[in-house]
């Protein structure tokens, strides 16, 4: 038996459809697709898992693949800054 507390034990954060669907701006409808395979998830989207008969996330899964979001956000725009860039050095050259 465990001397630890049932206080002291983490237990993740789980999310719901109608969660996932706020957290990132979907309608749960969506959410639910997915979930159903009647339409894809997007590339790197966590999947979901089943607690009985409900879907849940996991928060640090969200969390993860919208920080993913975010850097890939950060270096499309870094490179089309850098292109901005090129193309009026290009100009000046002319």
């Amino acid at each position: 038996m465990s001397t630890q507390s049932a206080a002291s034990i983490a237990i993740p954060k789980l999310l719901a459809s109608a969660d996932v669907a706020l957290i990132i701006g979907k309608s749960e409808i969506t959410i639910k697709n997915w979930i159903y395979r009647r339409k894809p998830f997007p590339p790197d989207f966590p999947r979901p898992f089943k607690i009985g008969s409900e879907w849940r996330w996991r928060l640090s899964d969200l969390e993860r693949y919208i920080d993913l979001l975010a850097m890939r956000a950060m270096r499309e725009a870094e490179a089309e800054e850098r292109l901005m860039e090129t193309r009026r050095s290009r100009r000046m050259l002319c």
